[in-house]
């Protein structure tokens, strides 16, 4: 029984690896975008208890924030940290994106 669990969380963890491969290929193979954008919303979600290489937990503030484009399009990204907590509801900028990746947004002064 054991042997078979952890061929399990094997299996598990190799097809995430590879369909996080494959979309990263995607990705690069799309243009890298420039748009004007809102923040239509965002939404934080705090992982607890992660253990550092030194041993020490932490929690990872990660959060999932949806840009509406001029031409009315949605496009919601994962950031992280600082990222994440620098961006505000109903900030306006330029958020540049290549595929699902995000690579930045830059608030209109």
């Amino acid at each position: 029984m054991p042997s078979i669990l952890f061929a399990g969380t094997i299996a598990f963890v190799l097809i995430k690896a590879v369909r996080k491969n494959k979309q990263r290929e995607k990705n690069a193979l799309r243009p890298v975008l420039t748009v004007r954008a809102r923040v239509k919303s965002r939404r934080l979600i705090i992982r607890p208890n992660n253990i550092t290489a030194l041993g020490v937990a932490t929690d990872t503030l990660e959060g999932k924030v949806v840009f509406e484009s001029e031409d009315g399009e949605e496009l919601e990204f994962r950031l992280i940290g600082k990222t994440y907590r620098d961006i505000f509801d109903g900030d306006e900028g330029m958020l540049t994106y290549q595929g699902s990746d995000f690579i930045s947004f830059e608030r209109n002064e």
